[in-house]
């Protein structure tokens, strides 16, 4: 940026750019002389990024020393802005900013050293100004002009007073001095907002690499390495409750309907989930057709109502893109043990899951599609299952399908046999 000319005089170009807003009443004391660089001057205040900032000690302090040495009972740091002087410090005035046709210190910018009006009533510049005939009933001003490095006047350090008087030597030089101050801590409160605005825009990069880290980009939720960092966090505090959920036939609505119908059902099936559980319950996509709810729900009748609930919401009609769909899950959960590995409890819950799978598939009833009815009449289950026994390192499982009155499957879950672990596979409706 370039430095004005010695020369400050009104630029008609500047006064032509507002030849568009209709004048005031034409008055001595309304006239306010714009600067030779008054576009440049304006750019240079706007740099410092200050103006309606709120109020700081550093700036009140000068102003209150201001107001000390020179007597006097109102001290402000004014910055005229373009239709208006806005004050970042201010002693003895109740009032933010004013308009700039009232403003002493657009006066006090046209020259390099200190204004000094002794007696406003005398001054044809201010005698009808309204600072002046009402209140504060400014008599004297003095106006020490705030000029950066570049030569731009902004504003200016002034005190003001209800009487007329002036300023001895001393204090006219004090006043300069510390209008020198305020442009230094202008300057390097400049710098700390540019240096801040930097630090939060890296931030903000990081936090965004971070959440690209641990979420999974389609769905939002929490990705596989989120899932397992949290999972063994958990885990080693206490017992832990996970639910898998495989959504089904998610690979014929991509082969018969394109990815992006595929791609909605599982953003879809994302936001259901989330409607289900509760809010502290961590939800993840896995990856492919897969998510998993990992929960501080460990009793096995609560745990059960978790995947029923889950199993309502992501399953049953749905239309997307106006193509008409049957969304169907499988949904199995499990709690984990003391001293049992996160490995472990995540293994069961995504074998209770299969169980419901493969019983799914006998009874279309149950929550089957069209697809998983012809693997099921390919290959059926047979009723031997209702009474098997599982043994593994996990202890022994009994697993016990539950029939109505007609004989039809009304329940299923794996019961415990030596209570070191439970399975829980979810009940159909």
């Amino acid at each position: 940026m370039s430095a004005p000319t010695e020369q400050q005089t009104p630029l008609a170009a500047d006064l032509d750019e507002r030849r568009s807003v209709p004048a005031g009443p034409a008055s001595r004391a309304a006239q306010v002389a714009l600067t030779a660089h008054e576009s440049a001057r304006v750019a240079a205040l706007d740099a410092f990024d200050v103006l309606d900032s709120a109020p700081e000690e550093t700036f009140d302090a000068l102003t209150r020393i201001a107001a000390e040495i020179c007597n006097t009972p109102i001290a402000l740091v004014s910055l005229v802005d373009r239709d208006r002087q806005w004050f970042k410090a201010r002693v003895g005035l109740e009032a933010t900013e004013t308009a700039r046709e009232h403003a002493f210190c657009a006066h006090a910018i046209q020259s390099t050293s200190t204004m000094v009006v002794e007696d406003a009533t005398l001054d044809d510049r201010f005698a009808d100004n309204p600072l002046v005939t009402c209140d504060p009933h400014v008599r004297f001003y003095a106006g020490a002009p705030l000029i950066t490095a570049d030569g731009y006047a902004i504003g200016a350090l002034c005190v003001l007073d209800t009487s007329p008087r002036g300023l001895d030597e001393r204090q006219f030089s004090v006043l300069s001095n510390l209008a020198s101050q305020v442009v230094a801590l202008l300057e390097l409160r400049a710098v700390t907002v540019r240096l801040n605005r930097v630090v939060r825009t890296q931030q903000a990069a990081d936090a965004a690499l971070r959440h690209e880290a641990t979420h999974d980009q389609m769905t939002g939720l929490a990705n596989r390495r989120r899932f397992f960092a949290e999972l063994e966090r958990r885990s080693s505090t206490g017992a832990v409750g996970v639910v898998f959920v495989d959504v089904d036939g998610l690979k014929g609505v991509n082969d018969h309907h394109g990815h992006h119908v595929g791609d909605l059902l599982l953003t879809r099936t994302a936001h259901d989930i989330r409607r289900a559980v509760r809010v502290e319950d961590l939800v993840a996509r896995l990856g492919g057709d897969e998510f998993a709810v990992l929960t501080d729900v460990v009793d096995p009748e609560e745990l059960d109502d978790l995947i029923r609930r889950v199993r309502e919401v992501v399953c049953g009609p749905v239309t997307l893109c106006g193509v008409p769909l049957v969304a169907g899950a499988s949904v199995g959960g499990a709690v984990s043990f003391p001293g049992e590995d996160a490995g472990q409890v995540v293994q069961r819950s995504d074998e209770a899951m299969y169980v419901q799978k493969r019983l799914r598939r006998t009874d279309p009833r149950l929550g089957a599609t069209e697809t998983d009815s012809v693997t099921a009449r390919r290959a059926p289950i047979p009723d031997a299952l209702e009474a098997a026994v599982r043994i593994s390192n996990d202890g022994i499982m009994s697993f016990e399908a539950v029939r109505n009155e007609r004989g039809d499957i009304s329940d299923f879950r794996w019961r415990l046999v030596n209570r070191r672990a439970c399975e829980i596979v979810g009940r159909p409706e």
